[in-house]
């Protein structure tokens, strides 16, 4: 027993270190490519910002032109807005390449090469205020300027696209490993989880057998209830890994394929987390730490809800769910907590429902100082020496067409701890042949 119970725990720390592992690899990866796409963008801010340059400065052209073709001030506007602006974006770039020597050098030859042009345009604008043509040699001089200003923002611009052709490579390759990371991290959780609870799966089953053979019922139940609370306590920690990792892929997913994988492994981790909560939920009523909020609770809106969330979706599958409550009746209890017992006696039903024609109906009516609610199936029934073992931990109906279900076998016995924190009760009805009644009383 202490070289299995030595054998858990290393078991553990392996999965927890290999997750822990897993989970920071893909962190970092992911860090790398957020990092690589923002200097992309980067890159991508240079090219518009020479390119946003040198439309300025053509825009100051072309209202200065304008203005000295038509005597119009109106036409200034193009002249007036892009003045300010040109210094602003002008530094911009003295920002944006502090870290690129060719980029800033190139940068201070434009500078005069910027201030010459404005310069002319300036005195070209003033000649016509006062009424004077304006030189000749103006406009070749200033056509001049702007030749060796396309000269240098086009060259700064090729540079710059080729260092983000580059990057674009960098990033997509980064991209791609951080799939196959993340792919291999989600796997390889997978693949340890499976292996280490299949391994202690088996020990405990070996264990089991060993104490079923010296103690009695009462203990052996004592033995599962440790198994189930150490078990869904430990797997609780790589399962949120796993489920992360699935939602992720599933957002980078490029084909149908990966997708449905990805979809399966969210599925089945999203099934075991479940199971695992119905094994907390037997233990923190096994130690009466389960949590209660009652509250005044009309059944009107509690059974609308709950219409609203199985009716349509079972009519889908030719299912007919129906209701018939008593109206404006308030009962003092958990909504969350009774809303669990019925979802756990549909989802019983639910398993059980022939493939035509299956009928789930609950029923509710009030009996001297109680409230007595019925959910109702038209499934096998169950055998009436089998009924009383039903609110057993871990039952399971041996009967054939019953073992192909899986499940906890946790589900009634859940909702029999509920109900009796409610101070009620539940049993079940069923002659084995047409049909299983589950009824819940409550006090009003």
């Amino acid at each position: 027993m202490k070289i299995a119970n030595n054998f858990h725990i290393i078991g553990f720390v392996i999965i927890i270190a290999t997750s822990i592992f897993l989970a920071l690899l893909v962190y970092y990866q992911i860090s790398l490519t957020i990092e690589k796409q923002q200097s992309v963008d980067h890159s991508y801010k240079i090219i518009f910002k020479f390119g946003n340059l040198l439309s300025l400065l053509k825009d100051s052209e072309t209202g200065v032109r304008g203005y000295v073709i038509t005597h119009n001030s109106t036409f200034l506007e193009p002249y007036n807005q892009a003045i300010p602006q040109i210094n602003i974006e002008y530094n911009n770039l003295l920002t944006l390449t502090k870290d690129d020597p060719d980029q800033q050098m190139r940068l201070a030859n434009l500078q005069p090469l910027i201030v010459e042009r404005l310069d002319i345009l300036n005195k070209q604008k003033n000649l016509l205020d006062i009424g004077s043509n304006y030189s000749e040699n103006y406009v070749v001089t200033g056509k001049q300027i702007m030749d060796n200003i396309r000269e240098i923002t086009n060259n700064a611009t090729n540079e710059e696209q080729i260092l983000l052709d580059k990057k674009n490579k960098e990033t997509d390759a980064s991209n791609n490993l951080t799939i196959i990371i993340s792919s291999v991290a989600s796997l390889g959780i997978g693949i340890t989880s499976s292996i280490i609870f299949y391994i202690i799966n088996r020990n405990m089953r070996s264990t089991l057998r060993i104490q079923n053979e010296l103690e009695d019922k009462k203990k052996s139940d004592i033995v599962k209830d440790e198994f189930a609370a150490m078990v869904s306590h430990e797997l609780k920690t790589p399962l949120m890994p796993i489920l992360w990792h699935a939602k992720m892929l599933k957002d980078v997913a490029t084909d149908a394929e990966q997708l449905e994988s990805l979809e399966a492994i969210e599925k089945n981790a999203k099934r075991l987390e479940m199971l695992l909560g119905d094994i907390m939920d037997a233990r923190k009523l096994d130690l009466d730490r389960m949590k209660f909020n009652i509250e005044e609770t009309p059944l009107d809106s509690f059974f609308a809800e709950m219409n609203s969330a199985y009716k349509q979706t079972l009519a889908s599958k030719e299912i007919k769910f129906t209701t018939e409550i008593p109206h404006g009746i308030i009962i003092k209890a958990d909504r969350v907590r009774l809303r669990q017992v019925f979802d756990n006696l549909i989802n019983n039903a639910l398993k059980f429902l022939p493939k035509n024609n299956g009928i789930i109906d609950i029923v509710a009516s009030k009996k001297d100082k109680d409230l007595i609610m019925c959910v109702k199936d038209n499934g096998p029934g169950i055998p009436p020496e089998k009924q009383k073992e039903l609110f057993q931990k871990f039952y399971q109906i041996d009967t054939s067409e019953r073992r192909k279900i899986s499940g906890t076998g946790l589900g009634l016995v859940i909702s029999k701890g509920i109900v009796e924190k409610h101070n009620g009760s539940i049993w079940i009805e069923s002659d084995g042949k047409n049909g299983t009644s589950v009824f819940i009383k409550l006090p009003l």
